[in-house]
């Protein structure tokens, strides 16, 4: 996440109690090409949360749309409010 995302960080704490799970989908580095929203890695995932989080899980995943030509890799986290 870029500074500006990371600033998103406090809203998403205030949104959820302690033990809460947030569920995120975002594009993936493993995307080919340039195409789309700035793709980021698994380490920038966590790193972003890591404080006040816990990340439980991060699995690769595909954005699906009705146009098989627009499929894009994807990661899917699992991160609960630990603080």
């Amino acid at each position: 996440m870029t500074p500006s995302d990371r600033s998103t960080s406090p809203a998403w704490r205030r949104s959820l109690e302690l033990g809460g799970v947030l569920h995120l989908l975002c594009f993936s580095d493993r995307q080919p090409g340039s195409f789309g929203p700035r793709a980021r890695d698994e380490q920038e995932l966590r790193d972003s949360f890591a404080d006040g989080w816990d990340v439980s899980d991060i699995v690769a995943a595909t954005f699906v749309t009705n146009l098989p030509e627009l499929q894009a890799q994807a990661w899917l986290a699992t991160i609960v409010r630990a603080a």
